[in-house]
């Protein structure tokens, strides 16, 4: 844990940076959102609702659900850095997301309150060492009526182009 933790550490700051644009800060900050079009169909209804963002990294995501007109939203990451950065970036932006620092496992005494929808996205279970546990979690979170939502994906999706209308290798173009 402790080794994932500062793995994330300087992830966070590396990401904050986003020398690539493939966070899209600038859009986010502008009142934009950097969310796959593949989400935002998915999610279904979720104006007004109220969301906790879990493992939510540097927060842009976290952004781009209030941008999009979700109701309370909140975030909650383990790094230290990148809450940090997610803070920076929604005081930048003007947005009124809470972000909580705390372990994942954590998240219900640390929240203290629950939700309409628990969003979880790319590249956050394979990090679980207890899936069973994590789920206990998502489940204690939610409201009445409360959905998950996830979009997730087998670490080969990462060397994917995923923001094409086809999932493409990036070093070679070919299609899948």
């Amino acid at each position: 844990m402790d080794t994932n933790l500062l793995n994330w550490d300087d992830r966070a700051e590396l990401h904050a940076t986003d020398r690539t644009g493939s966070y899209r800060i600038e859009n986010v900050l502008a009142g934009g959102s950097n969310l796959y079009e593949l989400e935002t169909r998915e999610i279904g209804d979720f104006f007004g609702k109220d969301i906790v963002h879990l493992q939510c990294h540097i927060g842009l995501d976290t952004i781009s659900l209030r941008n999009l007109g979700a109701g309370s939203v909140t975030g909650l990451d383990f790094s230290p850095r990148a809450i940090a950065a997610a803070r920076v970036f929604a005081s930048k932006a003007g947005s009124d997301v809470r972000f909580v620092e705390a372990p994942l496992y954590e998240a219900v005494e640390a929240l203290d309150r629950t939700y309409d929808i628990v969003y979880v996205t790319w590249g956050s279970v394979n990090w679980l060492d207890d899936v069973f546990r994590w789920a206990r979690v998502v489940a204690d979170l939610l409201r009445p009526g409360g959905r998950l939502y996830m979009a997730e994906g087998h670490p080969l999706m990462f060397q994917c182009n995923r923001k094409a209308a086809a999932l493409e290798l990036k070093d070679v173009g070919e299609r899948l």
